[in-house]
């Protein structure tokens, strides 16, 4: 298993800081990465709530070059499952949000349950020493 990270990155002169995360699963041939995010129609405070979309890519290669081609840099962290835990809360910091952005995002029970950055995301996976990363990709 593979947690990929994925970076902010800017186009077109505007700033995207949030990042993104997916996960790629390799059992034998079979390489299948799941990208869930917001494709579909946002709104509310800074585009705060949205439709969730789940991609399904069987093409690795086809998944990373989108997001190369965004100029985003991705970090995948490999995993052996039998050997995974994390603790995620201390990790909690809404890294690549403005501060108003966090206030707001403070306000939503869905940001206390977990991790909710992808910045953050990466970083607990960097310091996670108890269930530390079998292989760091850089794409």
């Amino acid at each position: 298993m593979e947690l990929l990270v994925g970076g902010p990155y800017t186009r077109d002169k505007e700033e995207h800081l949030f990042g993104h995360a997916a996960l790629r699963v390799v059992v034998g041939s079979k390489d299948i990465t799941y990208d869930f995010g917001r494709y579909g129609k946002t709104w509310g405070t800074f585009d705060s709530e949205g439709e969730g979309v789940l991609n399904v890519w069987t093409s690795f290669k086809t998944y990373i070059s989108g997001e190369n081609s965004l100029g985003r840099t991705t970090t995948g962290f490999v995993y052996n499952l039998e050997r995974s835990k994390a603790e995620p809360s201390q990790y909690r910091e809404m890294r690549g949000l403005s501060w108003a952005e966090r206030q707001a995002a403070r306000t939503q029970k869905w940001t206390q349950d977990g991790i909710f950055m992808p910045a953050d995301l990466q970083a607990m996976l960097e310091g996670n020493t108890e269930a530390r990363y079998d292989k760091k990709n850089v794409y």
